[in-house]
């Protein structure tokens, strides 16, 4: 009896840890195709548990349908890869607080510890 109280105390540990973030299986698919080598196998999970932050977002700058990839580097850095009308790779580093109005909803009140 002593070992079923253990383990349902154990399994109550378990249930409380919880995901830093969570992916839709369409954004995960959508980074690994078109943003393959900028987040890492750990942050490419729909349930991520270890990592930066990130999210793909829609933008009005988007050329040919494809979203912008925006990761969360520290509390005040913000990541923002791009394709360009000929089809190259854009990157540009903003203060977080000056494109507040432009980043997802998923990332504006994240922070690092």
């Amino acid at each position: 009896m002593n070992n079923e109280y253990e383990e349902f105390l154990e399994s109550l540990q378990v249930k409380k840890y919880k995901p830093i973030m969570t992916h839709l299986p369409s954004e995960v698919n959508y980074a690994s195709i078109f943003y393959d080598g900028y987040l890492s196998r750990e942050e490419l999970q729909e349930r991520q548990w270890a990592g930066r932050y990130w999210c793909i977002s829609d933008s009005a700058n988007t050329v040919g349908g494809r979203f912008v990839l925006d990761i969360l580097l520290d509390n005040e850095t913000v990541l923002v890869i791009n394709y360009t009308a000929n089809g190259d790779i854009e990157y540009n580093t903003y203060n977080k607080d000056d494109i507040k109005y432009a980043l997802p909803n998923s990332l504006i009140g994240m922070y690092y510890n």
